[in-house]
């Protein structure tokens, strides 16, 4: 276990949903109005983030209410042992009437 002198925060973002391909062109905005849940990939790349912040003295694991936040945080509560919660603060934004657009089409 790695020591940590000082109070930290680690932030780790979901593993990857149907809407977020890794490139602008595929890739599409979530919000609120899609509460979609992890790939087979996006689960791996949870347990990867996960197993390395098993490394280190965790005091919490807070997540939002949508499913790939939660998966997300499954996977850290299950490398942990620490309990995760809910926390409207991890809420996403609700970005609206541009909710599933591609990225590069929000942008103008």
């Amino acid at each position: 276990m790695r020591e940590i002198n000082n109070p930290t925060v680690f932030l780790v973002r979901h593993g990857k949903t149907e809407f977020n391909k890794g490139n602008d062109e595929e890739s599409r905005l979530k919000g609120t109005k899609f509460d979609l849940p992890l790939t087979d990939e996006g689960h791996e790349e949870a347990k990867k983030a996960a197993a390395t912040i098993a490394g280190y003295p965790i005091a919490s694991v807070r997540h939002s209410e949508m499913q790939r936040s939660a998966q997300t945080a499954k996977h850290i509560e299950d490398a942990t042992g620490q309990k995760s919660t809910t926390d409207q603060h991890f809420d996403p934004w609700d970005v609206g009437g541009r909710n599933s657009n591609q990225f590069h089409i929000s942008r103008h």
